[in-house]
């Protein structure tokens, strides 16, 4: 989000290419960690989606570099959130071990994704730009998604720790779209929390389903 903010202030550009440099990889999840020393240079907008389909760690940590930790949690400030902050690059364990874990709350996420999908953080065309990049199909199964039925647009970012598993999104359902944000902590059994977040998901489809099919009154409409 705050790539296309400062992309729609105008201090940087989507198509900017970044050479992917050694010295920048790390480890966990992604496909930059295999490339070549500077053998290549990638769009930020591709960052983006690699970041947020392969939830590539690389690409992530040359974004965080690219629009600065302290903007990002400046922003979340500006918008209200006081519990979600960014705080650690990924694959940093000597600052998770330091206490410096990136937070936020099933509500904060929640108010933030509202925010997005009302167009209160970003004009038209980066709304759109940001939610089309949401909807993309994850690398791995989403809990919410495997929660909604086909044909349901979902434009969601999940994480996961050893011990946590998150899923976050706006459910695009036609005339009642709404935000969710399920979060597990202390788990022992990561599968166990996946289909929590996925139940979870399915109940709350057919809650917002029912309201829209049915009227003031709470007459299912043909």
């Amino acid at each position: 989000m705050e790539l296309l903010r400062q992309a729609q202030a105008g201090r940087l550009k989507l198509d900017d290419r970044v050479a992917i440099k050694q010295v920048q990889m790390v480890g966990g999840s992604g496909v930059l960690q295999f490339f070549g020393d500077a053998s290549s240079a990638i769009s930020l907008r591709d960052l983006a989606v690699l970041m947020i389909v392969l939830s590539d760690n690389t690409a992530t940590n040359i974004l965080i570099d690219q629009v600065g930790m302290a903007n990002v949690n400046d922003t979340l400030a500006h918008l209200g959130l006081a519990q979600t902050r960014l705080q650690r690059r990924m694959i940093d364990t000597a600052a998770q071990r330091a206490g410096r874990e990136n937070l936020s709350t099933p509500r904060e996420m929640t108010t933030l994704l509202e925010l997005l999908h009302g167009g209160k953080v970003l004009d038209a065309s980066h709304t759109a730009a940001l939610l089309e990049i949401l909807k993309y199909p994850k690398e791995n199964a989403s809990p919410l998604r495997n929660g909604l039925p086909d044909g349901i647009a979902l434009a969601n970012k999940g994480g996961s720790l050893p011990g946590v598993r998150c899923d976050s999104g706006i459910v695009l359902l036609p005339d009642r779209p709404y935000v969710i944000s399920v979060m597990t902590t202390y788990g022992h059994d990561s599968h166990a929390a996946e289909r929590a977040i996925s139940e979870v998901s399915r109940r709350v489809f057919e809650y917002f389903e029912r309201l829209a099919r049915s009227n003031a009154q709470g007459v299912r409409l043909p």
